[in-house]
């Protein structure tokens, strides 16, 4: 309803003019003050209420971009590690690769599995940041996970499974959360 309060006019619902003019009927510009006033103190109330889902989205997407980028990161450097660096004695360390003649031996193969590390973290930020298709960010973060599953189960190390899998299981239960299938 719009009523004339200080020579403006007032959008005033009808429940809350009910609710506080019942008391008030003998004084009707104090009746009408107590409306605004109302009529204020919900209206912040429910300003308040909309905005802690927007805040929540908002606190779930940088959990989302932070671990992505922990991903992407984390993918790069095997990539470095495995083409570049699979030779030197602290790669063969990180990798528990104790004979010299042995890495050399394999290193066309760490550096086939560097370039798939590679395609990973290249997907991940492609999809992430410049063409933003949630669909296919979660593609790659399965295929990492699944990857690091492998990986663990293959070399017996859960280390392996917590530093390549474990931020992309994070991150993709987040990315869930947020499309609020979860």
């Amino acid at each position: 309803m719009l009523y004339l309060y200080n020579n403006h006019y007032r959008i005033i619902p009808t429940y809350y003019k009910n609710k506080i003019t019942a008391t008030y009927k003998k004084d009707s510009n104090l009746a009408l003050h107590r409306i605004n006033a109302f009529c204020t103190k919900q209206f912040s109330k429910h300003k308040s209420r909309a905005l802690k889902p927007l805040i929540n989205k908002l606190m779930i997407s940088t959990i989302i971009t932070t671990f992505s980028i922990i991903v992407i990161v984390l993918h790069f450097y095997f990539l470095i590690l495995e083409m570049f660096l699979w030779t030197r004695p602290r790669t063969r360390k990180a990798f528990g690769i104790k004979d010299e003649a042995f890495a050399e031996e394999t290193k066309v193969l760490a550096a086939n599995q560097g370039l798939y590390n590679g395609f990973l973290a290249a997907g991940l930020l492609f999809f992430s940041f410049i063409e933003k298709n949630v669909f296919v960010v979660q593609f790659f973060l399965i295929c990492v996970i699944i990857a690091g599953i492998y990986g663990a189960y293959s070399t017996k190390k859960i280390k392996l499974f917590i530093v390549q899998a474990g931020p992309a299981i994070i991150c993709l239960i987040f990315i869930r959360i947020l499309l609020g299938t979860i």
